[in-house]
């Protein structure tokens, strides 16, 4: 077997070139007529064709015992040489016979070693450096014969077959700590695209391959939790964040055609995937995109939506899904969290900055976006919410609570600072921070920060959960009308529902328009610190079970009977009370740290 810097060519035949050669031109002949003549035909004789096509993939099965670290560039650009025609020969051939679930498991059943050999040959060839012309490498017919897989388990495959497809991804990995593991080598294949795209600006860059990595890593980012949180531990929010970035770029010179288009959207839609469900476990990686621009790049995705559905109408729908979801989850977040809200602040003036070009068709191009991005800019600019954001720092009530050190005794905290190390914890001054130090956040500190380099997303700041409760209490107030809508609708259904039932109303701002529920109370799902209240109130937002449930100081029967609670609601002011919360006690919101010994420290 030959090393890992070289590839010994001798392992060929002379017959071995001449099927080469032949597989070369008969992918030419294809890809020139569009389609096979016979598809069931050829899908007939497809184990007979497999069968050369496997003992020269076999040959080319190297460095598998070397974790990945196959070949010197050279022997990378040789073996790309003879991986191409096998690669580009199957590729037409799948394009033409994968059209159902039925070719689709005949294909599996039929191709004895397909899958693993499949999974060698990328493993092999995503290592080789980017080109100008990405369809003329084996990597671009590898990963497009992977795509058609992947598409087929989205749309037909059975659960059985989705698991072998993905676990043998995953079992031909090399172990989770090499640098050459599955998740490093798609997050680097990445960087190294947009690395390409990024030296080279003003070259007409094809997105195919970024496309197709960009595919099975959402894939198997959603298929394995394992996965899932070694490429947040290798920075797959930051890198991602730039790819939405490169493809949205009005500056970034794309090659033209609709193949390069379908690429560039397709990279998009799953990214926007990708996001879609990591940015909902936690406010912290909603921080991390909105620091690389991610609000910027979603909004540069409306006239991109509206020119896909220009060209096959309905089909913008597609990135719009997962791009609703992202905004939402920004919204939400944005109104409970300040440091997400301190961010979003500033996106929403550089966009306003960019004047980007026909805003006003904004609506027609992404008609469920808009009205997600307005309430995101009307939540950081309406000047009544700015107000209500200004008045949690100057009441006891609520600031009191964002120092850590929890038997601090100052009433207003109006400059806390961050633990230099977690930036979990804030405290109000550095006899505190130094205090706690030595009470337990030392040990504390270094948990969260292994946790979190760990790829999890570590808890929220004690500034946030302070601002969130605020934010909470202020809403159970100002919703109060809608609340009202919803208990007469009750009644209305259940017209004998006595005075003393426990009602209780759920605000679920993970749903944009704000869905407000009412019914019988339920104190092992909604624990609070009075169950025997008549009222009782609930705000959800995204994260891991996080929800703020209070008693309420009034009846519902008063809210019907037309008893306003708070005035003629001009003024909306949080009501105190105690709240029933996730154990998460700790984000970052402020410019100024603390460090481990008390002194300042630059941010």
């Amino acid at each position: 077997m030959p090393n890992a810097n070289t590839f010994d060519a001798s392992l060929l035949s002379s017959e071995d070139k001449e099927i080469l050669s032949l597989y070369r031109n008969q992918a030419k002949i294809i890809r020139e007529r569009g389609s096979l003549d016979n598809n069931s035909r050829i899908m007939d004789t497809w184990p007979q064709l497999w069968l050369p096509m496997k003992e020269l993939l076999e040959k080319y099965r190297i460095g598998a015992e070397n974790e990945g670290k196959y070949l010197s560039a050279d022997a990378q650009s040789q073996l790309d040489q003879l991986l191409r025609p096998i690669w580009a020969y199957i590729d037409s051939i799948l394009s033409s016979i994968l059209v159902d679930k039925t070719s689709f498991s005949r294909l599996l059943s039929t191709s004895s070693g397909f899958l693993s050999l499949l999974v060698h040959s990328w493993m092999i060839t995503v290592h080789m450096p980017s080109t100008g012309n990405a369809n003329d490498t084996a990597f671009f017919h590898v990963g497009s014969v992977a795509n058609q897989l992947y598409r087929n388990i989205h749309k037909e495959a059975s659960d059985t077959e989705v698991d072998l497809v993905l676990d043998t991804f995953i079992h031909s990995s090399p172990p989770k700590d090499s640098n050459h593991h599955l998740t490093s080598l798609c997050l680097s294949r990445i960087r190294r695209e947009i690395t390409y795209a990024a030296e080279f600006p003003t070259r007409a860059f094809d997105p195919s391959i970024l496309s197709f990595v960009l595919t099975i890593f959402e894939r198997l980012t959603s298929y394995n939790d394992s996965i899932y949180h070694l490429a947040l531990k290798n920075g797959s929010i930051p890198l991602l964040s730039s790819v939405l970035e490169l493809l949205t770029s009005q500056k970034q010179k794309f090659a033209s055609g609709h193949v390069s288009l379908g690429a560039r959207y397709g990279g998009l839609y799953q990214t926007a995937l990708y996001f879609s469900t990591c940015l909902q476990e936690s406010p912290n990686w909603v921080c991390q995109a909105l620091d690389h621009k991610i609000l910027q790049s979603i909004v540069k995705c409306f006239p991109i939506i509206g020119k896909i559905d220009r060209l096959v109408h309905g089909s913008g729908s597609f990135l719009e899904e997962p791009a609703e979801v992202i905004l939402r989850v920004i919204w939400c977040y944005t109104k409970f969290f300040l440091s997400v809200t301190n961010r979003v602040t500033k996106a929403v003036k550089i966009i306003d900055d960019l004047e980007l070009a026909d805003e006003d068709m904004w609506n027609h191009w992404a008609p469920n976006l808009y009205p997600v991005w307005c309430a995101i800019a009307i939540e950081v600019t309406e000047k009544y919410l700015c107000i209500l954001r200004k008045e949690f720092w100057v009441s006891s009530n609520w600031t009191s609570t964002i120092c850590a050190y929890k038997e601090c005794e100052t009433s207003v905290v109006s400059n806390p600072k961050a633990c230099s190390l977690c930036r979990s914890h804030f405290y109000c001054s550095k006899a505190c921070q130094r205090t706690d130090w030595k009470l337990g956040h030392k040990e504390t500190c270094q948990s969260i920060r292994s946790d979190i380099s760990a790829g999890h997303p570590g808890p929220i700041s004690t500034l946030d959960k302070s601002f969130s409760v605020y934010a909470a209490s202020c809403a159970q107030v100002y919703e109060t009308p809608l609340v009202i809508r919803q208990l007469k609708e009750y009644l209305l259904a259940n017209p004998h529902t006595p005075n003393s039932l426990q009602l209780h109303a759920t605000l679920d701002y993970r749903n944009l328009p704000l869905q407000v529920t009412v019914a019988p109370y339920s104190a092992s799902a909604f624990p609070s610190k009075d169950p025997t209240a008549n009222y009782i109130c609930t705000i959800l937002v995204f994260g891991t079970t996080r929800r703020y449930t209070r008693a309420m100081p009034w009846s519902w029967r008063s809210l019907v009977n037309g008893e306003t609670p708070f005035g003629d609601g001009s003024v909306v002011r949080p009501l105190g009370g105690f709240y029933e919360e996730s154990s998460e006690d700790v984000d970052e919101g402020s410019s100024e740290d603390i460090d481990e010994d008390g002194s300042d420290t630059d941010d």
